[in-house]
């Protein structure tokens, strides 16, 4: 196997998906469409990756269950080392149940299963691994203490952290893992949230709050206005293409991946932010999250499917 470009301290979850005119209110029963499909943020980002043309290790780990297989054998497929994918002998498999609206949105439901015993041990598993890639990214679907540990090895080796605080956590990060992210990349209301804002406002005062906790660039996804980025006492708006979305369940995923494989491959942080946006305003025109990440040869040629 080639040394990675970009390992992903990564999630599963199996998805339960349910389509609906709108996102019910309490207590309201309305039919819907359903679906399963393959997605957690982590597994998205490492497709997202991969069809960027970065080579990606994924550290992740599934249940020993039925619904293990069918990740595991997309990603072999699409040639993913998953070497460092290993099986809980007790855990399920992580789970979700997303509803989708007509208009795009969505709500989602998580038993992480397995991805809460990601730990030290896979973590140092897979420390070679770790120590030779360019970039490392993470996100909070699995235990902030082996992020962290990841985080040391990569700052250890020189590599570009990328931390995704999604979900928005319900405690406060270690200080520590903040000051080993290089790039942080929340969306409006995790950005809020770690800055101590009730709401974000400003995208480059929450920047400036953010940047105080340590990490050298922040990169905040504002949905289809595009991107706030600031590096260096540097910001700038980046707008995003006008498309149709028709699903907005793993934007941020798609963009995480494709600014990995791009800072991996060579581009400087707005190079590859401008790409990522253009690669997540095209995966939002397609159903679906993992599936519906696009090859970086789309961009020049757009198909919706």
């Amino acid at each position: 196997m080639n040394p990675p470009q970009v390992v992903i301290v990564a999630s599963y979850v199996s998805e339960l998906i349910f389509r609906v005119g709108h996102l019910m209110k309490p207590g309201e029963t309305l039919p819907g469409k359903f679906q399963q499909g393959l997605g957690g943020k982590g597994f998205n980002m490492t497709v997202a990756a991969n069809r960027c043309g970065a080579s990606v290790v994924p550290v992740m780990k599934t249940g020993n269950d039925a619904y293990a297989g069918k990740p595991l054998e997309l990603l072999s497929d699409e040639g993913v080392d998953t070497r460092h994918v290993t099986a809980h002998p007790d855990l399920p498999s992580g789970v979700g149940v997303i509803l989708i609206g007509d208009d795009g949105q969505n709500c989602i439901a998580v038993d992480a299963g397995a991805n809460a015993a990601l730990g030290l041990a896979e973590i140092n598993a897979a420390a070679d691994a770790i120590r030779s890639a360019k970039v490392v990214l993470a996100q909070l679907e699995t235990p902030v203490e082996a992020t962290l540990e990841a985080f040391r090895l990569a700052r250890k080796s020189g590599a570009i952290t990328i931390l995704n605080p999604a979900p928005a956590p319900r405690s406060p990060l270690p200080a520590e893992l903040l000051e080993l992210t290089d790039i942080l990349t929340p969306n409006e209301s995790e950005a809020a949230s770690l800055a101590g804002c009730e709401h974000l406002g400003d995208w480059q005062e929450a920047a400036r709050r953010l940047h105080a906790l340590g990490p050298a660039a922040i990169v905040i996804t504002l949905g289809g206005r595009g991107i706030g980025y600031s590096q260096q006492g540097r910001g700038l708006l980046l707008a995003a293409p006008v498309v149709e979305a028709i699903d907005t369940s793993g934007a941020g995923d798609a963009f995480n991946g494709a600014l990995a494989a791009r800072l991996a491959q060579g581009d400087d942080l707005p190079e590859a932010c401008h790409f990522a946006t253009r690669y997540a305003s095209l995966q939002v025109t397609r159903r679906g999250t993992a599936v519906a990440m696009p090859f970086a040869s789309e961009l020049d040629n757009p198909i919706r499917q």
